[in-house]
């Protein structure tokens, strides 16, 4: 926790946001299977819940079209299949 909360202090907030949210699906993954679903309903609610400006920045993350997404994801696929 100490390093999310570095980290949305250092201007990189929703990837914090994002990360901790896949880590925590991962533990509940492995841990509580049954669980999962209750967190996938729950960040579906947040999203379906937030004001449109913030709607707006939480679907950016995921956008296939935006250029840093596809960066990201390039980069990040790179990462994975250098392992």
């Amino acid at each position: 926790l100490v390093d999310v909360r570095y980290r949305a202090h250092d201007g990189y907030t929703r990837s914090a946001w994002l990360g901790m949210l896949a880590a925590l699906a991962a533990m509940l993954a492995l841990g509580r299977p049954r669980w999962v679903a209750v967190l996938l309903a729950a960040a579906v609610a947040v999203y379906v819940l937030a004001p449109g400006a913030y709607r707006a920045r939480l679907h950016s993350m995921f956008d296939p079209h935006h250029p840093a997404t596809l960066y990201a994801g390039t980069a990040g696929g790179g990462v994975f299949f250098a392992l």
